[in-house]
Parts: C-alpha cells; sequence; structure tokens
C-alpha cells in the first residue's frame, strides 16, 4: 500500500520540525494523521515509524546522556504503562482516540506557552517517577503520543537542555519498541500497516535530516511557535471530531 500524499507531507513536516527542534514528530504527524485518516489506523502507522525518527535523535545528542540511574523509575513506568495503553487502543472507539489526540495536543501546546512549570523535588522522584511512566506510556500505547507527559516530568525535575533531547529520545524510542510488541501481540497490527509505516518512514526521515540542518541555521523558536499553532488547531479540530461537533 503506498501512502497517500497528505500523509507522506505530514510525515514530512513532522520530521523538519523534530530535527529543528528535537521534538514533536509524533504530536505533529498524530495529530495530522488522525484528521485524514481514522484516528487508530493513524496511531498504528506511528507506532511503525516513530521508533526509527527517535533513533536519529538519540545519536545526535548521544554526548549529552545524562546518569541513568535518574532515568529509570521513569522507564520502569512507561514500560507498564504501554501494554495498557495498547489494550485500551483496540477497545477504544476511533472518536474516543481522535478526542484523546486532541486533548493531548491541546496540553502540549498550553505546557509548552507556560514554560518550565512546577518543580519537583529530588526526594519526590522515586514515587513521581514511575507514576508520571505509567501515564507517559498509557498516552504512548493508547493514541502515539508521549512528549507532552514526559516533557513535562523531565522539565519539572531539572533536566538540563542539552540532556533533555537524549533522555526523551531513549525513551521514546524504547516505548516504540515495547508499543509495536505489545500490538503485535494483539494482532493489531498487520503487514499493510507495517509495510505503509516503513514506507512513510522515509519522508519522515528525509525531513528530519532537512530539520537538523536548519537547527544550525535558523533559532529552533521559530519552528517551535509555528509547529504549536498548528499543533493548536488540529488539536481544536480532533476535540470538536471526537465530541461529534464536526460532521
Amino acid at each position: 500500500m503506498i501512502p497517500e500524499l497528505g500523509l507522506i507531507v505530514i510525515v514530512a513536516a513532522a520530521g523538519i520540525v523534530n530535527g529543528w527542534t528535537s521534538l514533536g514528530f509524533a504530536m505533529i504527524a498524530a495529530a495530522g494523521f488522525a484528521l485524514a485518516i481514522d484516528p487508530k489506523t493513524a496511531v498504528l502507522l506511528l507506532a511503525v515509524t516513530t521508533p526509527f525518527i527517535s533513533s536519529v535523535q538519540i545519536l545526535n545528542h548521544r554526548r549529552h546522556a545524562p546518569g541513568w540511574r535518574r532515568l529509570v523509575p521513569l522507564g520502569v513506568g512507561c514500560f507498564v504503562g504501554v501494554p495498557i495503553g495498547a489494550v485500551l487502543l483496540g477497545i477504544l472507539e476511533k472518536d474516543t482516540v481522535a478526542l484523546l489526540i486532541g486533548l493531548l495536543a491541546l496540553f502540549f501546546v498550553v505546557s509548552s506557552l507556560a514554560g518550565r512549570g512546577p518543580r519537583v523535588p529530588p526526594s519526590w522522584e522515586p514515587v513521581a517517577g514511575p507514576l508520571a511512566g505509567v501515564a507517559a506510556g498509557v498516552a504512548n500505547g493508547t493514541v502515539g503520543v508521549s512528549g507532552p507527559v514526559l516533557g513535562s516530568y523531565l522539565l519539572a525535575i531539572g533536566t538540563s537542555p542539552a540532556a533533555f533531547g537524549f533522555s526523551v529520545s531513549i525513551l521514546f524510542f524504547s516505548m516504540g519498541l515495547v508499543r509495536i510488541a505489545s500490538l503485535a501481540a494483539l494482532h493489531q497490527l498487520t503487514l499493510t500497516l507495517v509495510g505503509t509505516g516503513a514506507l512513510l518512514l522515509i519522508p519522515g526521515l528525509i525531513g528530519q535530516q532537512v530539520g537538523l540542518r536548519l537547527h544550525r541555521l535558523v533559532a529552533p523558536a521559530r519552528a517551535r511557535q509555528g509547529a504549536l499553532v498548528v499543533i493548536g488547531i488540529a488539536g481544536i479540530s480532533l476535540v470538536a471530531r471526537g465530541l461529534n461537533l464536526l460532521s
């Protein structure tokens, strides 16, 4: 199955933003895909592409890898949450999935505009980390998007800007592999979906390389502002669709 032109454009644009800002691939692609096709199919397609997009960012930020111990509680929670989310994806109606993606998109915009938000003291991390991880994992397994949860938590514990890109990318990549295994075990992935997702990886990676070059030439803040506008509009549209306000 050859992907539709619209999906190719969406995934390429998401790749550019990801390469430019180190964030946003899953959020932009999920919101765009969910408006263009069945939201549940959109999540399944992204399950194939997202881990490989994240792997490039892992290599790009490997020099800034933080201490592993701080990520372990968060990672354990993520791995618990992803299979739960994958099960929910098989149960939920497509309008509910659209609503959830839309709400996460709006949360992403609001949290990004709000800045760093509250701080989590180090003494709370053994409890807060697994809880945030489970929430991120469930979101990842259900709607394919966990950036708003992971990003908010990593900023709340004071992750440095240099370490942030690596931390979020290694978690995205790890959860992506668990999600593929979970969806395959639940027989939600078909050969057609896997093939289409693999083909969409090509424009995604090309866009990401364009974004990585733009990152060296133009301040990422400009791309981030434009992405927030697009994500906000898509989020509002998906919430309206999920609430059956759009015909």
